[in-house]
This record gives C-alpha cells, structure tokens and sequence, in this order.
C-alpha cells in the first residue's frame, strides 16, 4: 500500500522526491512500508524464535528512516508534515 501510493517517489535508492507524499497510509505514518514490514518480521518471529533478526531488522529501518528524514528535512512542507504525522507510531493527539 505505501508503495502503491508513493508510485513514482518510490526508490531502493535514497534521492530527492518529486513531491513530498501526504496522501493515503502517509497521512498517519511517515514510513509505513518500514513498519509493515516490522509487521511482517514480528510475525514470522512468532513462528520461529528469531528475536535477534527482528531486532537487527529495526535498527535497520531506523537508520534508513533517519537518513531519509535527514535529506528530506531541507523542505519546509516536510518539516511541517513531521509536525503532524507520526514516524513509526500514528500520532491520535495534536
């Protein structure tokens, strides 16, 4: 879903985006492929004990999303929608 609404924003790369995408998953999270994939990787850890894996793949995303907050933080409506929106956890209060 998240990368069926970034559609050409979407990259594997790190690069400026075409437009900064609110719309969608995006109005409640800031990186809900990140998180689905957590989803994802909290659920096979339920069928297999892989703690360690879950957590490297955390720090992982956490790092990712960290460098892209970093390069997209230059642009003023992105700093206003980190106001707004939560990272990793929907943000229900203003």
């Amino acid at each position: 879903m998240a990368i069926h609404t970034l559609r050409t924003n979407f990259s594997l790369m790190l690069r400026q985006p075409e437009t900064i995408v609110t719309q969608g998953v995006y109005r409640w999270l800031r990186h809900p492929s990140y998180v689905g994939s957590l989803l994802i990787l909290a659920g096979i850890y339920l069928l297999s004990p892989m703690l360690a894996f879950l957590w490297l793949a955390f720090a992982f995303f956490l790092a990712r999303a960290v460098q892209e907050e970093s390069m997209l933080s230059v642009y003023p409506a992105y700093r206003e929608y980190m106001k707004r929106v939560g990272g990793f956890v929907p943000r229900f209060w203003r």
